[in-house]
C-alpha cells in the first residue's frame, strides 16, 4: 500500500516538474522579448524628451520669448491624459499593464493658447510631448511587468530546483527502501516455508521407507523375519 502510494507521489511530482519547467521557460522567452523591448522603448523616451525640451524652447521664442508653462498650468483645470491599471495573462502569471486614455475634450482650455502668435509651434510642442507621455507610460507599464516577471521566474525556477534535485530523488530513495524491505521479506518468508513446510522432513521419511523395503526384501532371500526389533534405528529427528 504505501509503495503505491509513494509511486502515484512520484508520478505527481515528475509531471509538476514537467509543467514547471514548461512554464520557466515560456517565462524567460518572454522576459528576453520584454528586454528587448524596453531598451528600445528607452531609446524611445530619450529621443521624444529631447526633441519635446527642443519644441518647449522654440514655442517659447515663438510666443515673443515668454515663458508659456505658467500660462498652460493657469488653463489646465482637468487632467486630459489618465492611466488605467489591467493585467496580461502569461503563462498563468498576471502582469500589470498601463494604459494611457487621452480624452480631447478637457484640450479645449488649452487649445486657444498661441492664437495671437506662435500658434502653429505651440500645438507642434503639445504633439511633441504627448508623444513623449505616451512612451513614458509604456515604459513604465514595461518596467512594471519586467519586475513582476523577474519576481516569478526566480520562484518558479526555485520550485523545479526543489522538485528535482530534494524531492523526486527522496521519493526514489524511499522507493527503493521499500522495495528492498519487500524482497528481504519475502525472502525470509520463502525460508520458513521451506524449512517449515516439511520439505526435509518428507526427504528423510521417503528414505526411511526405501531402507524398511530393502531390509524386508533381504530378511525374505535369507529365510528370516523382519521382526520389529531388528528395523533399523533412522528415525527423523
Amino acid at each position: 500500500m504505501s509503495l503505491q502510494i509513494f509511486k502515484g507521489k512520484l508520478v505527481g511530482a515528475k509531471k509538476g516538474h514537467k509543467l514547471l519547467k514548461q512554464k520557466r521557460d515560456g517565462l524567460k522567452a518572454r522576459f528576453q522579448a520584454m528586454m528587448k523591448e524596453i531598451v528600445e522603448t528607452k531609446l524611445e523616451v530619450g529621443s521624444s524628451l529631447k526633441d519635446a525640451a527642443f519644441s518647449l524652447a522654440k514655442a517659447s521664442w515663438a510666443n515673443a520669448g515668454d515663458d508659456i508653462t505658467s500660462t498652460v498650468l493657469e488653463r489646465a483645470k482637468r487632467p486630459s491624459v489618465t492611466c488605467k491599471l489591467s493585467s496580461e495573462n502569461i503563462a498563468g502569471v498576471m502582469l500589470p499593464v498601463f494604459k494611457m486614455v487621452h480624452d480631447p475634450t478637457k484640450d479645449a482650455a488649452v487649445s486657444t493658447l498661441g492664437v495671437a502668435q506662435g500658434g502653429a509651434v505651440i500645438t507642434a510642442c503639445r504633439e511633441t510631448y504627448f508623444k513623449a507621455i505616451t512612451a513614458l507610460v509604456k515604459l513604465a507599464s514595461l518596467q512594471t511587468s519586467f519586475n513582476t516577471l523577474d519576481e516569478e521566474i526566480k520562484m518558479t525556477s526555485r520550485r523545479v530546483n526543489a522538485l528535482e534535485y530534494v524531492l523526486i530523488p527522496r521519493i526514489e530513495d524511499t522507493i527503493k527502501d521499500i522495495i528492498q524491505e519487500l524482497d528481504a521479506i519475502l525472502f525470509d518468508k520463502h525460508a520458513v516455508d521451506f524449512y517449515k513446510g516439511g520439505t526435509i522432513v518428507d526427504v528423510i521419511n521417503s528414505y526411511r521407507s526405501m531402507l524398511l523395503a530393502v531390509f524386508y526384501i533381504l530378511c525374505a532371500v535369507e529365510g528370516r523375519r523382519g521382526d520389529q526389533d531388528d528395523k533399523p534405528s533412522c528415525e527423523c529427528a
